[in-house]
Order: C-alpha cells, then structure tokens, then sequence
C-alpha cells in the first residue's frame, strides 16, 4: 500500500525521490503480491510525474507476476492520471475526478497598467526572450510561438505515456486528450481506468489473504509537531468554548 495524495513536485506532498525510493522499498520485501497506490491528486510538476510513472512502468516490466493497482479516491486530475496510467490496473469511485490530459501554463500582461499609472519598468537581459514571462512586458510573437510549442511536446509526452501504459483499453474520443476531466463513471467508459472499485474492494478481491503493508512518505519532523500542536490548541480553544 503506497498513500500519494496531494501536489506533485519539488518540496511537494508527492516528491518523485521519496516516491521512487518508496516503491524500491516495497519491491524489496520478498512477499510482495502487488501494490495498490492510493491516489489522491490534482497534479502538478511533469517532470515528477513522469520520473514516478517511468520508475513504475520499470517495475511492472522486471516484476510482471506483481500487478500495480492505483486507486482514485476524490481525483487523479493532470499529473496523478499521469502517474495513474503506468499502473497494471486503475480503478475509481464513480463521481471521482479523472483525466485532466493536458498543459497549462498562465500568467498575465500588465504593462498596459503600468503605462496608464506612469510607472517605467526598467529590465536588462543578456538574450533576447530571457523575459519572455515578465508580465510587466508584453510578449512577443517570437516567444508565444516558441513557448507554445514547449507546451505542446509536454503535452504530447503525456498523451504518449497514456497510449502506452492503457493500451487498446483506450477509446481515443475528441475530449480525452482536450484537458478534460471526467467522472469516474464516464471515465470507465472511455478506458481510463478499469472499473469501479474502492481499495477494500481490491484488497478483498485481488489479495483476501494477504496482510496490507504501508510504504508512506515521513512527515517533516516540524510538520508533525505543528500537526499536533495544532490539534492541542484547538481541543483547548473547544473545551474552553464547551466551559463557557
């Protein structure tokens, strides 16, 4: 059992070092049956989610009698489908969000702001589009062109990492590669994942007579204390509140 919930990327909930070293871990024990991911995320860093989806498609493919299994509980939106997708099987509420297959990138233009309070920006660059984000500046066609086509081989990747961890399993429809999320229901029906099921419902089915084992990501030292220093003042502030 490997819990990955929350955002992905560097200093994240889901950082791919941690992940990566958790699943090595898991692979380790010589009882290992399978792995079931608990997935619960809105997404994030590319880069990291595709460093977790290689490590797992990389297992997969040394261990093919050990099946990974994901699991979405609220959403596997972005990034998590993309981790999502190297697993051997997906699985999902029916009102779970699912897919987000796609890049986003935003910003904004206030140099028209600045000319209109009278404000000069003044910004030195060695490189013509080392700017090209600065949103006191207006972008240039140069740059949109450029930035653009950075987005659309990111995208591209992901799509190709889908393709190939759901297979002939996908029904490729307008909306599936759109940025488009889907519920869980709509989302068996296009091949995004498998079926409806909760993680007892895996662990009853696929493993009744193995014993669950938690792979899970250690807490900062300081997060755990301001975790439970948190919960202390707020059982006083109660039962103050309860005295009065």
């Amino acid at each position: 059992m490997i819990p990955m919930r929350g955002v992905i990327g560097a200093d994240s909930e889901i950082e791919s070092s941690e992940f990566v070293g958790l699943l090595d871990a898991a692979y380790q024990n010589s009882r290992l049956k399978g792995v079931v991911i608990e997935m619960n995320s809105p997404g994030g860093s590319p880069v990291h989610s595709g460093i977790i989806y290689d490590a797992i498609r990389a297992k997969e493919q040394s261990y093919p009698d050990i099946p990974v299994f994901v699991v979405i509980e609220d959403m596997a939106a972005s990034g998590g489908y993309y981790i999502a997708s190297a697993a051997s099987e997906i699985y999902a509420d029916k009102a779970s969000l699912v897919g987000s297959i796609g890049v986003i990138s935003s910003g904004f233009d206030a140099s028209n702001l600045l000319e209109k309070i009278g404000v000069e920006r003044r910004t030195f660059t060695a490189g013509r589009n080392k700017a090209f984000l600065d949103p006191f500046a207006p972008m240039t066609e140069e740059a949109k062109t450029k930035w653009q086509a950075v987005l659309d081989e990111t995208h591209q990747q992901f799509i190709d990492a889908v393709k190939e961890g759901r297979g002939d399993r996908l029904i490729i429809t307008d909306d599936v590669f759109s940025g488009m999320v889907f519920t869980g229901s709509q989302a068996e029906k296009i091949g995004l994942i498998d079926g409806l099921a909760s993680v007892s419902d895996i662990l009853n089915t696929r493993f009744p007579n193995a014993e669950p084992l938690f792979y899970e990501p250690k807490q900062d030292s300081w997060k755990q204390l301001a975790k439970e220093l948190g919960v202390e003042i707020a059982t006083k502030v109660l039962n103050r509140t309860n005295l009065q």
